[in-house]
């Protein structure tokens, strides 16, 4: 939310349970959300309803959205993990073409393993974990745990900071947010 203003145009790739979408249209931004689930958009138009709160919700393919240079934000909280490698980063390409110059692409998701040794099997052995429940359900491929800055970088962002998340805040980073900006014109940061 740090990095929305008001009037800000954020774009949402899966919407999960809208809490983020609502937040960001409660800030004041002009939010519109893509999801294939009928369900997920019903759960966020519930909770804009209960706020009296209006957003954009589109029922389709996020990778069919052909608005090019428009959002100042895209926000694709885990959402890339639903690819493999390859179309993942085509995913991320789209992604990417959807910002305007100067905008910014946050990425919540599993964080690689780093750190000493026991951080990286603590964070394999968790995500793995978590991916092979998923996979059993058939949401997500097996996969590695993206560098999300590295792939940013790939495709011509600039990765302008990663947000670790840590239980208690201690430990290895199990998730983490990456946020990327495109070349261009840059917007004032967030106070």
């Amino acid at each position: 939310m740090r990095f929305l203003s008001p009037g800000d145009r954020a774009l949402y790739l899966g919407v999960g349970t809208g809490a983020e979408a609502a937040a960001a249209c409660a800030q004041g931004a002009k939010v519109t959300a893509i999801d294939r689930s009928p369900r997920m958009l019903a759960r966020l138009r519930r909770r804009l309803d209960r706020r009296g709160l209006e957003a954009e919700l589109i029922l389709g393919d996020a990778l069919a959205h052909r608005r090019t240079g428009r959002y100042d934000l895209v926000a694709a909280h885990y959402f890339l993990n639903l690819f493999e490698p390859e179309p993942m980063r085509a995913a991320l390409r789209h992604a990417a073409s959807l910002l305007r110059p100067g905008g910014r692409l946050t990425i919540a998701d599993l964080a690689p393993p780093r750190g000493g040794r026991l951080e990286r099997l603590a964070n394999f052995a968790y995500s793995k974990a978590a991916m092979a429940a998923f996979r059993s359900l058939r949401l997500v491929p097996w996969h590695p745990n993206y560098d999300y800055a590295a792939e940013c970088r790939a495709v011509g962002l600039r990765p302008a900071g990663e947000i670790p998340f840590r239980w208690l805040g201690v430990g290895p980073a199990f998730f983490q947010t990456v946020v990327a900006r495109t070349p261009g014109r840059e917007p004032p940061e967030p106070s």
